[in-house]
Order: structure tokens, then sequence, then C-alpha cells
């Protein structure tokens, strides 16, 4: 059976048009940190090391799952195979003007399902790196993130029209009586960033709140 992410019912990946009240649930990721512009070579370096990653660990987790069922999932999650999670980011930056993207801080994260291990996790980064020497596979890491309490929207086209859809955010949470509390905010990629036209970008908005 198949692990597939959208379909949970729960999803940490579901969000409408309109901004929403969440709670969302601890998760494992693959993570590197960067900072600066998000438009620089630097960020792309970041984002291309996250993938092979991310793929050696599903297509070895589907590899061990066909030569022993038993070694590689429990009686809880009795999967074969599961789909790659999307990118994400968790954004913050140094100063106030958020125009100044030199000044961006960020931390690029794959999800992975609860049966991976921080074995299987090792296993991929040491096989991509020696398929794909680059120095930037030694900062990925793997661990799990807290989520809580947020608001979340679904933001449709470029990423430097997203300050509208915060402020619906905002206005959501004045008229709900949440907090925002910290000025980081997450964003979830849904499709390759990569591969997709500006105008047809679909974002999942979110900052955690009380």
């Amino acid at each position: 059976m198949k692990y597939e992410y959208a379909k949970v019912v729960d999803s940490p990946y579901k969000a409408t048009d309109r901004p929403s009240l969440v709670m969302v649930p601890e998760q494992r990721f693959i993570t590197i940190h960067g900072e600066g512009n998000p438009n620089g070579p630097d960020f792309a370096d970041r984002t291309g090391v996250l993938y092979p990653i991310a793929w050696g660990i599903k297509m070895g987790f589907k590899k061990a799952h066909a030569t022993d069922p038993n070694a590689s999932s429990s009686s809880t999650a009795p999967f074969d195979d599961f789909t790659v999670f999307p990118l994400e980011g968790w954004w913050s930056m140094t100063g106030d003007d958020s125009t100044n993207k030199d000044a961006y801080i960020y931390d690029l994260m794959i999800g992975q399902p609860d049966f991976v291990s921080s074995e299987m996790f090792e296993l991929a980064r040491a096989k991509a790196a020696d398929k794909h020497p680059n120095p930037l596979f030694g900062e990925v890491t793997f661990g799990t993130i807290s989520g809580g309490l947020s608001v979340q929207m679904l933001h449709r086209g470029p990423y430097d029209d997203e300050p509208a859809s915060f402020a619906k955010m905002a206005e959501f949470c004045a008229a709900s009586g949440l907090q925002r509390l910290t000025p980081e905010h997450r964003e979830i990629y849904l499709g390759d960033p990569r591969k997709t036209a500006p105008e047809k970008l679909r974002t999942i908005l979110r900052f955690t709140v009380r």
C-alpha cells in the first residue's frame, strides 16, 4: 500500500483560498538552513540537495520493502511505498524591511512519513553525496519539527503577491481574537517551484497563533 500525504484526513497539506485555524502536528523533515536572496544561486543549490535525498529515501524504502516486507514497515504502518512530500520553507529575516530579500533567513524542508528512520536518511544522504558530490549534503539534517495552533490559507500566484494573502490572514486573526506569535512564517510549495510558471504557483502560507 502506498502512503499518500495529500489523502490523509488530517493532512497539513490541505488549505483553501480563505484563512482558517488549524492544529498542525509534529512532523519529521529533512532540512537545510540558508540565508540571503531566494532568487540567488545559493538558494537553488540548497534546494537542489534536498530532492536527491528525498527521492533516495523513497526508493530505498521501496527497495527494502520489496526485499523484506518486515524490514521497512511496522504493523501500524503497512506501507510499501510513499509519495515524495512537497518542498517547504520556514522564513524569517534580519531587520524590518520585507523588501530586502538579502536579509532573508530560511530553512528549506521536505517532510517524511513517520516510518522513515534516521538510518534511512543517512543511507540516502550518503548515496546522493557519492553520486553528486557537493559539500551542502553535509548540511542536511533529519529531525522532528513541532507544529501547533496556526492560521493558514492557500495563496495562488507569484510569491511577490503574498502580502495580499498575509493581509487577509491578519484580518482573520483580528476578527477571531487570535494573536500571531512570531513574525516568522511557513510556506508549503504545492508542485515543484523550479518548474511552475509564477501565475500557476500554489503556496500554503502559515504562521502560529494563540
